[in-house]
């Protein structure tokens, strides 16, 4: 125990000095190290620097936080979400991110959700929810699917999709409607459909992406209804072709 105890402090000792090396980068992976240690004054010098003034440290100390089960930590990540703007702010949402849980993961969302907030941060929240989708994450995301916001909605069903949940399918297929947008849903689509014959993801585009269409929308429709493939009538994942 006792050479336990030696070698955290030593860890602990390392840790500190790399926050004050002259390279940039040992600084900010000496922070984003120090949130998963659990020592005292570890966190109080986190707790310092994401409240400080020099935005580099500030933005890592921030992130690194998210490694600690300390409610201080959580506490100092929710006002900077509230408070902050540019990097501090989507560097608060990382941390709440890699903090997940109940808590972190409902401060994503109710920013996600605010309409006082601008329509890039709150894409970025959600963005963030997917970085480290654990149960809370994907349940969040799942409730943005019904945000009144076209891009918090697609965010949240792309960010679903990444992580391989169906029920980004009705949302994505509402996307494929707009042509500024279809590409990026089609991708997350292709990964998720399974086709007659058990062709997905890559096989998929591969195999229907050189038509030639005039909307990504009847390119995908026809596709589908190709010979040895689903037509009309039937479902894919859940979702009637007719419907599409």
């Amino acid at each position: 125990m006792e050479v336990l105890v030696e070698r955290r402090q030593l860890d602990a000792a390392i840790l500190l000095r790399g926050v004050d090396d002259a390279d940039p980068r040992v600084r900010r992976a000496a922070l984003l190290s120090m949130g998963a240690v659990e020592d005292p004054a570890m966190l109080a010098r986190l707790l310092a620097l994401a409240r400080g003034q020099e935005q580099v440290l500030q933005n890592a100390a921030l992130e690194a936080l998210g490694a600690s089960a300390s409610p201080e930590a959580l506490r100092v990540l929710v006002v900077t979400l509230k408070e902050a703007t540019g990097m501090p702010l989507r560097s608060a949402m990382l941390g709440l991110a890699r903090m997940g849980g109940a808590s972190a993961t409902g401060a994503l969302r109710e920013f996600a959700e605010a309409e006082a907030a601008g329509t890039d941060d709150r894409v970025a929240a959600v963005a963030a929810l997917g970085s480290r989708p654990d149960a809370f994450a994907v349940e969040a995301l799942v409730q943005l699917l019904n945000s009144p916001q076209a891009m918090v909605r697609e965010e949240a069903a792309c960010q679903l999709a990444a992580a391989g949940d169906t029920r980004a399918v009705p949302v994505l297929l509402d996307v494929l409607q707009q042509p500024s947008h279809a590409a990026r849903a089609l991708d997350f689509l292709s990964t998720l459909l399974s086709v007659d014959g058990g062709q997905q993801g890559a096989e998929f585009q591969a195999t229907w992406r050189s038509g030639t269409f005039l909307a990504q929308i009847d390119w995908f429709r026809k596709a589908l209804e190709a010979d040895g493939y689903p037509g009309g009538g039937d479902q894919v994942q859940g979702i009637p072709l007719a419907a599409i």
